[in-house]
């Protein structure tokens, strides 16, 4: 028997399947009408690794020390500092579906310029907490609403209030964000750091009425750590001492105030200023980028020296395991997270910006976890032959056709017919 090929396509354009799931074609037997769906899924899955995001729109300029967060579908940067040295306020919104970025424009007054401050989304707000101005270390927390397109300084009220800090960290649990570390100062700090310049206080500040309550102190003082959270635990990992970069992992218990080691069962290369995310369906935590060296931190005279990373890793919270991923941009100080991804059950992150090689960047990378799916697989569904040749596919051979539509064309749009 010999067949030929057709390769069968809606008068749309798009595959069957839609182009995500690869090629389809009908072979036809020219003796017997036998017809054969043959289906070849080359596109199914992306590789575990990063790739430029090539992103389109208003794409902000180049900077480091800027921070973002994820509401909804999208994710909003606010300040850091150019390539010129100059502190930004401006803002931005990243669609994660159409890959396009947009300037946002309040309709008020921003707050101040500012690097190396933190920030949580809350009940559609973007809350940015501390961070370096013009003149020094900044205490003000200041919200941004997604749906008002305005910004209003929160309150801060309490017997006792945090210092202003930078390259500090702060994870949400509930209505509670929790801070934790930073230093005080911002010049270059070395081992000659005074004790007060590094900070290993813990604060809570309640979204609701905007009090503080102090927690309890961390064992060591850090900066350019990054922290995560899930359920009423945060997740405190990496940083620098005055001594340099650390590679403990600590988390910190919101309800009974109490800070506990994590040991791992394999270590990994200390950083500082990474870019960190959970994972709540797979309990994970993600890492990426940073500054540190493999061989320990190193000095010239009282510096500290590091260099850029380009590693990825998750900590698999069951298995008390990190796992080596695809390296990704060597950048640090830039900002991301985990985003949602609709046509996938797998993982997505995103990074923009950051320094490497001492100049800001401007690039959007986008992170792939390996799919279940395999990379290549053929699928051959016999639709029968036709009561003559020539003739098209019976009613039969259309419920065929439409079961394996069925199965994977929910993830794009349907075409309208064969």
């Amino acid at each position: 028997m010999t067949a030929r090929i057709t390769k069968t396509r809606p008068a749309d354009g798009s595959s069957l399947f839609g182009s995500r799931f690869g090629k389809v074609s009908l072979l036809k037997s020219a003796s017997h009408g036998v017809l054969l769906l043959v289906f070849l899924a080359t596109e199914l899955v992306h590789a575990d690794g990063w790739i430029p995001a090539a992103s389109k729109g208003d794409i902000p300029s180049a900077r480091t020390g800027h921070v973002m967060v994820r509401i909804g579908t999208a994710i909003y940067l606010f300040g850091g500092k150019d390539e010129d040295g100059e502190l930004l306020n401006d803002l931005y919104r990243y669609d994660t579906i159409r890959n396009r970025w947009f300037r946002e424009e309040p309709v008020n007054s921003p707050p101040p310029p500012r690097e190396g401050h933190s920030a949580v989304a809350y009940q559609g707000s973007m809350c940015i907490f501390f961070g370096e101005g013009s003149s020094g270390v900044l205490s003000d927390i200041w919200a941004y609403s997604s749906i008002t397109k305005s910004w209003r300084e929160l309150p801060s009220q309490g017997a006792e209030l945090p210092a202003g800090r930078t390259d500090h960290a702060s994870a949400l649990c509930g209505d509670i964000v929790v801070i934790y570390g930073g230093r005080t100062t911002t010049r270059q700090l070395s081992k000659s750091a005074a004790p007060s310049e590094i900070l290993g206080d813990t604060w809570k500040y309640n979204l609701k009425d905007g009090s503080w309550a102090k927690g309890s102190v961390n064992p060591y003082n850090r900066y350019g750590h990054n922290m995560v959270s899930s359920g009423d635990k945060v997740y405190s990992y990496g940083g620098a001492t005055a001594m340099g970069v650390t590679t403990d992992f600590w988390v910190y218990n919101v309800t009974y105030n109490y800070w506990s080691q994590v040991f791992p069962q394999n270590a990994i290369p200390g950083r500082m200023f990474h870019m960190a995310d959970f994972d709540e369906q797979s309990k994970s935590m993600w890492i990426c980028g940073g500054s540190g060296s493999s061989g320990g931190s190193m000095q010239k005279g009282n510096r500290l020296l590091t260099s850029e990373l380009t590693e990825t890793w998750c900590y698999d919270f069951n298995s008390n395991n990190w796992l080596r991923k695809a390296d990704g941009p060597a950048v640090m100080k830039a900002a991301g997270g985990l985003i949602p991804d609709s046509q996938s059950v797998n993982l997505k992150m995103m990074v923009f910006g950051g320094l490497q090689n001492n100049t800001p960047q401007k690039e959007t990378f986008i992170y792939h976890a390996s799919d279940v799916m395999p990379k290549f697989a053929v699928h051959i569904v016999v639709l029968g032959s036709s009561t003559a040749e020539g003739t098209g596919p019976s009613d039969n051979h259309h419920a065929w056709v439409n079961r394996y539509r069925n199965l994977f064309g929910n993830r794009e749009r349907q075409p309208s017919g064969l």
